[in-house]
């Protein structure tokens, strides 16, 4: 039993040594419950924002309030040794960690570095386990913290020991809010940076959007190959075709994929031979092992289990002429599969929507986002 130190985090362990060391007193005997709640409003503290973006961030916590888009459960990250904390400086307390989803744990657990494993608790056992934690010398803990943002939001234990389910609806309504709205600005922001031509602060900008949000685009969840289960799928042959052309001649088979993949074998079809090349490039810098081997993950994995946990709002984009990955088998599915989906049909669009329709991908993206 001991405390390992590692990138952006702390391993935490019940020895009094450790305890010491990092400026925690070690538990004598568990502490009486505090006398007074810390309300849940106290237990927010915003930063100076302007009175604009204020009022759009208390609106979209009143929308997400009467929506009732409320997790049952929150996640926490068990590495080899013990529970996965924050920590600011290692003069300072660790910081409990808690996610809304297990993809913001696993993703956690991938952006530091850390070998562990997700597990969740029940919203309603909060209130206790913050008891626990409280007993333990923590006093904050940090839901949906991301190792690539500088910016966090503390919530007191003190406060959470003593939350009813209403306090925890409020609380979360207020800590995604601001994410939401921001998120808005930030798409905003990329589309004003590519149109200037300040292509490095676009990309900073969407980097922040793909790391805060949920959406499928022409995605191929549930599972693309023909099983027991999924009899609708495509049989094994296509895929092994796929494999054939990456092996053979992968050049001519990337060249021949932009057709399909790109809807440019339709009548209307405006075939763009930079969009060919660019394609063409792309495939021909990847490794031939990695290109190889990942027909074998999009193809037979089933993701059937992770969709049912999702329970983030997800906007799945899906176009009905896609060629690579039929609507039928994929974003029909896993809108049934996803608790709060959205689902959005682009009529005679192909698997590279996000390339030749991208004014209305990024529409569709701006919609979702103040929904």
């Amino acid at each position: 039993m001991y405390t390992r130190v590692v990138p952006e985090a702390v391993l935490w362990f019940d020895k009094k040594e450790d305890f010491q060391r990092l400026n925690l007193d070690a538990p004598k005997r568990r502490p009486s419950a505090p006398s007074l709640a810390t309300p849940a409003t106290q237990s927010i503290p915003l930063p100076n924002v302007d009175p604009a973006r204020l009022e759009a961030i208390n609106h979209r916590a009143k929308q997400i309030l009467d929506s009732g888009r409320i997790p049952e459960w929150l996640f926490v990250c068990q590495a080899t040794q013990g529970l996965l904390m924050f920590q600011y400086a290692s003069d300072q307390k660790p910081v409990m960690l808690l996610f809304s989803s297990p993809f913001a744990a696993s993703d956690y657990l991938r952006a530091t570095g850390t070998p562990g494993t997700v597990h969740q608790l029940k919203v309603e056992t909060l209130p206790q386990l913050a008891q626990s934690w409280l007993s333990l010398g923590l006093q904050t803990a940090v839901l949906d913290r991301c190792p690539r943002c500088p910016q966090f939001v503390s919530i007191y234990l003190a406060g959470v020991a003593k939350w009813s389910k209403e306090d925890f609806a409020n609380v979360w309504a207020h800590l995604s809010a601001p994410r939401s709205v921001l998120g808005e600005i930030r798409v905003r922001s990329a589309l004003t940076h590519i149109a200037a031509g300040s292509h490095a602060e676009a990309r900073r900008d969407l980097e922040y959007v793909r790391d805060h949000f949920d959406w499928l685009i022409g995605a191929v969840p549930p599972i693309m190959l023909k099983t027991e289960i999924n009899p609708d799928g495509l049989p094994m042959s296509t895929f092994d075709g796929i494999r054939a052309g990456v092996l053979g001649d992968r050049s001519q088979f990337f060249k021949d994929l932009t057709i399909p993949f790109y809807g440019y074998n339709k009548p209307d079809a405006k075939v763009s031979q930079g969009v060919r090349d660019s394609f063409w490039l792309q495939g021909m810098q990847c490794s031939i092992k990695g290109a190889y081997d990942c027909i074998k993950a999009f193809s037979e994995t089933d993701f059937t289990y992770d969709l049912k946990k999702m329970d983030v709002p997800t906007l799945i984009l899906h176009g009905d002429a896609d060629q690579i990955v039929p609507i039928g088998t994929s974003a029909l599915m896993s809108a049934k599969l996803v608790k709060n989906a959205t689902l959005k049909i682009h009529p005679g669009a192909s698997h590279g929507m996000c390339t030749v329709d991208a004014d209305q991908v990024n529409a569709d993206l701006l919609a979702f986002l103040k929904a």
